[in-house]
């Protein structure tokens, strides 16, 4: 008995020891001091547990929500943006200043749609590559020589 008994005192006094080490490499790496505390000492990690409720199968199950159609205002979003991003959409039929997107989005989603029509509006975006112009002529007048009489009239290619 004394064996066991100077047995599980060493054990303790090298647990003991271990511990603050522990805890200070544990802060190196990021970790809080509650989390540390539950690491370090066994019994408050048990109370912890038994603290946290426990969920019921039926509670992590829950079933799918609505999808969240956004309705926006047509000068924020141009019908050309929703043409590029291929989105399914329609005019509101109680306020025709208003876009409904038929597709669930997210905050993030809209804001790309919002940046990408100020974008089209700026005329930094082109959808469709520039047309070819014709060449252009410029006329002017030729410097004659000899100064005198009329001068007479040339042709500039540009372009």
């Amino acid at each position: 008995k004394e064996r066991e008994e100077k047995k599980k005192k060493e054990e303790k006094e090298a647990e003991d020891k271990s511990k603050p080490k522990c805890a200070s490499d544990s802060r190196a790496f990021g970790y809080t001091e509650q989390t540390i505390d539950f690491m370090v000492d066994e019994e408050k990690a048990k109370k912890f547990k038994k603290s946290v409720k426990t969920t019921d199968t039926l509670d992590v199950w829950r079933g799918p929500r609505a999808p969240i159609y956004p309705k926006i205002r047509r000068e924020f979003i141009e019908v050309d943006t929703l043409k590029y991003y291929d989105l399914p959409w329609k005019y509101d039929s109680s306020d025709p200043d208003y876009i409904i997107i038929m597709r669930d989005m997210d905050k993030r989603e809209t804001d790309y749609l919002f940046e990408h029509t100020s974008r089209l509006r700026s005329g930094k975006l082109l959808l469709e590559p520039a047309k070819k112009k014709d060449k252009e002529f410029a006329l002017y007048r030729r410097r004659s020589k000899s100064r005198s009489g009329r001068p007479e009239v040339g042709i500039l290619r540009r372009g």
